[in-house]
Formats: C-alpha cells, structure tokens, sequence
C-alpha cells in the first residue's frame, strides 16, 4: 500500500484528506506543523507528499529540500489557498511536481496522483536509474574524503539545482559519467531522460546523424525518420562524453543548437525547438585544443560555464582505502556474500601503485579478486601481475628501514617506469604517455638506468 503524508495545520481538512485517500487504497499520516512534518520526513519515506504552503512555524515549500534529499522519485503536491503565479513557479522549480489551490477538489487530486504513478511507472528506464541513483545514498558511489576531493563533492551539490552547462575534466576513468548522472538525478530534470553518448565510439560520419537524427531519404539508407539523441533527450539531459573528439563542422552545429535551442534534422529544412541540458566530458586538454585551432573558443565557453575536475587517483591517495572497502561491498552485497577483508600487504600496494585506469582500474582489480576469492580476505595472490609485481620488487621492510628515503623513492620511480614499458610492450612514446611525462624525460631516465 502506497504512504502518504499530509502536512496541513487544519486538522478537520487534513483528517477529511486522509480519509479520502484511505478509502482509495492509500495509507495515510498527518502532520499538523512544520517541525512534526521535518520529524516524520526524517524518520519515514513516503510515497505522495501533501503540503500547505502557509504553516504555523514555517513554510511548506522549505519541506521540499528535505524530501528530495532522501527520495528523488516521490511525489509532491503543493496545496495552498495564497495562488499566485509566482508561487506556482516558485514551487516547481523548488522540486514539487504539482501545484493545486485550496479548496481541494479530490477527484482532481486523485486524478492528478493517478497520472503521476502511470507516467512514472511507464519510464522503465528512468525507474531503474532512480533506483541506481538511490542506492548511492548521496554520493556514497563517489567515494571521497580528501583535500583533492572535497572541493570536488562541494561544487557538485552547489549545480545539483542548476540548469547551467557543465565541463567535467579529468583521466579515463575518474568517474566523470558518476558525476554527470548525479547532477541530473539530483537536478530539476531527474523525471526526464539521462542520455549518454560515448563520442570516441562513434565515427564523426555517423555522429552528426546520431546527434540530430534525419529524414526518409535524406542519404543512401536513410530509409525512415530517425529521431537523434537531441530530441530524444528533450526535456532532459543530454551527456557528450569525450566531446574533444567533435570535429570543427560538428562543433559548429552544436553551437548553433546550443544558442537557438533548435536542431533541423538531416535532409530537413524544418526547424523544431529542443530544451535539452548539456553535460560534457573530456580527458583532453580543451584549451590547448582551442590554443591550436583544433576547438572553437566560442564553443568552449559555451559549454565551459562551470568545470568540474576529477583528480587522478594517484593525487587522492586518502580515498584509495574507502574505495577499495566500497568496492568489496558492492561486488558482496550483488553476491550476497560476506565482505571479505583487506590484507595490509594489498592496501599497501593499492597505495603506492599509480593507478593510471584510476578508479574503474581498481573496480577492475577487486572485481577480479572477487571471482577468484576462496576466503574472506583479499590477499597478494589475489591481484593481477602489474600489482603483484610491484610487491615483490618493494624493498623488506628491515631492509628499507636502513635505505636513504631518495634511494627508496628512485627505486619506486624505476620500478613504475619499467612496468609501463612492459604494458605498453616496450614503446617509449606509449609509455611516456601513460606516465604523463615527456618522451625526452623517459629516455633520460632510462639511460640512468643503463638502458639504451
């Protein structure tokens, strides 16, 4: 049976409201202030929210923050008897999804909770994504306590009520599709679509067809209307994933939507009007590509109006602990097995390895670790070559005791750069390019070695 709270000062209304609902199949509470309404709201989730604007002790739209919080997908109604417009926008853009004037009719009210459950039940896969984005708990997927990250986290939930474009920097596999969804889960389009485009794997031949769809006929094979991922996000949030990858005719058609807020498609003259958020990703540097011509700069602050930038793991070494025990609590709880636990001898080499896939590289290494796992505690034995080797090439602990620390750390420093050139099967240029150095410092550096 689906809840419901009621948060109205008048109690014969608010006991006629929940007698109403009760005989059409609802559970019902009420609240008759403010303060018992932010107590309840803590202590129990409900499924249809009933709020009066004008309380005792405070306003009833302040309620709206503190349901959201906790419950991206519960219905809200806005009950008040003051209508104005302004208030009615003010509402809905505070997250409430309708907004009624007193007296109530209920049939209109139920009909208005009626349409809302068949158009969220309808949304399969914004359904699944509502429960995905629950289950992250606020952020709790996006591990972070260190002073690389906070900043991060802070920014984030600053733009979750912001409709503003949004530039997410950083390494493959920082998380930067984690941040886009939080940001429109959390956002004031979350009952609209999330619509990820990966554009490094699409050939830029078929991207702009992709992006703006086309019309019967309008090339060989076009044999019907196509509807592109612009219309198809209408409403929503579109997310451009690698978006340095847009060639310079692409990116002047982005523009131009971006600043019209209209698309025709392919083979089509007709102009059709888009309302669409933008979130857009990259590994690259954007500035040096407009600094080069290879980006339009008009282009770049267009999408630049806020940048968000995921440091690489190697730079939040205080988080790689919680993201491992995370890890092995998700993979757990999907097996329904025991968390197992972390041998020192593998959080320390968790902590010293550079990381260069960043977090999905850990996922990757403790998924791994999971399916070969006979014990509930992860072991050396466990990890992959690169890591293990990393193991045995450390220095004994009585041995390192008595090493100079710049002896220890050239060690280290030779050992990360070996292993690159082992991965990349010995190409310098790859090798210096997962490093993040310079293909001059790498063969310096080899040579020191004695390596030619």
């Amino acid at each position: 049976m689906k809840k419901v709270l009621i948060v109205e000062d008048e109690k014969i209304a608010c006991h006629n409201l929940g007698q109403f609902l009760l005989k059409k199949g609802y559970s019902t509470s009420c609240a008759y202030t403010f303060t018992e309404a932010k107590k309840q709201i803590g202590l129990e989730k409900f499924n249809l929210y009933l709020l009066d604007v004008r309380l005792p002790d405070g306003n009833g739209m302040d309620l709206i923050r503190a349901i959201r919080g906790t419950q991206i997908n519960a219905t809200i109604i806005i009950l008040t008897a003051y209508a104005t417009i302004q208030n009615a926008v003010n509402a809905l853009k505070s997250g409430a999804d309708y907004y009624l004037i007193k007296p109530i009719d209920l049939e209109e009210l139920l009909i208005v909770i009626r349409r809302e459950e068949e158009h969220r039940s309808s949304q399969d896969e914004n359904v699944s994504l509502r429960a995905y984005l629950s289950s992250m708990s606020s952020y709790d997927n996006l591990i972070g306590t260190s002073s690389a990250m906070l900043p991060v986290l802070d920014r984030i939930k600053k733009l979750c009520l912001s409709d503003a474009s949004v530039l997410i920097t950083g390494e493959s596999g920082t998380g930067k599709e984690l941040v886009a969804r939080i940001l429109h889960y959390s956002g004031l389009r979350r009952d609209k679509r999330f619509v990820p485009v990966n554009c490094a794997a699409i050939p830029e031949s078929l991207l702009e067809s992709e992006l703006f769809g086309y019309v019967k006929g309008a090339f060989t094979g076009a044999l019907q209307d196509h509807e592109g991922k612009f219309e198809y996000a209408d409403g929503g949030t579109l997310f451009l994933d690698e978006i340095g990858e847009f060639g310079l005719s692409l990116q002047a058609k982005l523009l131009r939507i971006l600043e019209l807020k209209s698309l025709a498609k392919i083979g089509s003259n007709q102009e059709k009007m888009v309302d669409v958020r933008i979130i857009v990703s990259t590994n690259r540097d954007l500035k040096e590509m407009v600094d080069k011509g290879l980006f339009r700069e008009d282009l770049y602050w267009r999408l630049n109006v806020i940048e968000i930038h995921l440091p690489p793991l190697r730079e939040r070494v205080e988080d790689i602990e919680p993201l491992a025990r995370h890890f092995l609590k998700q993979y757990a709880a999907q097996s329904k097995k025991e968390v197992p636990s972390l041998s020192a001898d593998v959080l320390e080499i968790f902590r010293e390895y550079p990381w260069p896939g960043n977090v999905r590289e850990m996922e990757n290494v403790i998924e791994r670790a999971f399916i070969l796992m006979e014990s509930p505690l992860f072991t050396v034995d466990l990890l992959p070559t690169r890591l293990r080797n990393l193991a045995s090439s450390a220095p004994a602990s009585a041995e390192a005791k008595n090493e100079p620390l710049q002896k220890l750390l050239d060690n280290f420093e030779k050992t990360v750069i070996l292993r690159a050139l082992q991965q990349e099967n010995g190409s310098r240029t790859k090798a210096a390019e997962r490093l993040r150095i310079s293909l001059r410092t790498l063969q310096y550096k080899l040579k020191e070695y004695g390596i030619t």
